[in-house]
């Protein structure tokens, strides 16, 4: 349907205009033709914004080799940098298996956004109501995915794509 481009354009547009509230100082191409442009901003970018699948979000947060702490688990400075960044896109929220792990990851950081006003933008192929369950079902607690959700409800606004929209990719390979 086109939700991720759409959400990866909201992503640039919000990191690119705060930057530009920042006044940072950044040598470009003219405003006309470097719009939209993050690599213009170098390092700056990953500093305000971050987009992740919901799979290679919880991936990353995984304890391996490279990241393990002395206490054995996950890197929390990743965990931290998620609920720190100001800006966070979450793609295809409800397409990974969710763990009882992974739900207690997923809670941490959108609790901690949605406690200190940070943005989030999603997408999902799921309503809220689904995602919900879908969450509690895989978890088996059976309020998982409700915690994750109430907190959802009262920072974002929902924009509902109708199930009949054309997808924009087929709509591609026809023109």
């Amino acid at each position: 349907r086109g939700k991720s481009v759409l959400l990866c354009d909201a992503l640039r547009r919000l990191v690119t205009a705060e930057a530009e509230r920042r006044s940072f100082e950044i040598e470009r191409e003219p405003h006309y033709l470097a719009r939209f442009k993050l690599d213009s901003y170098g390092p700056l970018a990953k500093r305000l914004g971050c987009f992740r699948t919901a799979t290679g979000l919880l991936q990353s947060l995984r304890p391996n080799d490279s990241n393990r702490m002395p206490y054995g688990g996950a890197n929390e400075d990743v965990l931290r940098t998620y609920q720190r960044i100001p800006y966070l896109a979450i793609d295809d929220l409800g397409a990974e298996r969710l763990t009882a792990w992974g739900a207690d990851r997923l809670f941490e950081i959108v609790n901690e956004r949605h406690n200190e006003l940070r943005p989030i933008l999603l997408s999902s192929n799921l309503t809220l109501n689904q995602l919900a369950a879908k969450w509690n079902d895989q978890v088996g607690d059976g309020e998982s995915g409700e915690r994750i959700i109430n907190r959802l409800i009262e920072s974002c606004d929902v924009i509902v794509f109708p199930a009949d929209a054309p997808n924009w990719r087929l709509r591609k390979e026809a023109a």
